[in-house]
């Protein structure tokens, strides 16, 4: 008796570490605080083009909010108004000094998901937010590798990024 627990034992401990492994590799997937942020532009939903990194030239930080508009934390967390209230303080109406921007990540998501018209999505995301809001940005996939949401970036006039805030990490 006393061997198979011991055997029962050895069994959960590896499989606890497997689980640790694989919950850290996980979480650490998106890139990490420090990085250099590539060259990247993007089209908001009015048709405006921005280029990050010339507004990063320009003196201005750039707070990038990773969103799905189907997904209920993300929509919880955007009703705090914290991302709107900083924007009106710092953007272009406010200091002059940052900007901020809503990145839809679910590639398959519609301009319907984003009004709200769409019964999937959470709300009317234009209503919501006073900022830009960018429909299609697959380079935000493949280069901020997410797989959580909300996740949200500061992007520093020196064009180092700095995690702000990601469920599985809790930052």
């Amino acid at each position: 008796m006393q061997m198979k627990t011991k055997l029962l034992f050895r069994l959960f401990i590896f499989q606890t570490t497997l689980l640790v492994i694989f919950y850290l590799n996980d979480a650490t997937a998106q890139v990490p605080t420090g990085t250099s942020c590539q060259s990247m532009s993007y089209t908001d939903i009015d048709g405006n083009n921005i280029h990050l990194n010339w507004l990063t030239a320009d003196g201005i930080e750039v707070i990038l909010f990773f969103g799905d508009a189907s997904n209920a934390a993300d929509w919880q967390y955007l009703q705090t108004n914290i991302l709107q209230d900083y924007y009106s303080d710092y953007g272009p109406d406010g200091a002059g000094t940052a900007t901020v921007l809503y990145i839809e990540v679910n590639q398959d998501t519609g301009i319907d998901y984003i009004t709200g018209d769409n019964p999937l999505s959470q709300g009317d995301y234009t209503s919501l937010v006073n900022f830009p809001i960018v429909n299609s940005a697959p380079w935000a996939i493949s280069f901020f590798e997410l797989d959580t949401y909300p996740t949200i970036y500061r992007l520093c006039t020196s064009n180092v990024l700095e995690l702000l805030m990601n469920p599985l990490t809790k930052s």
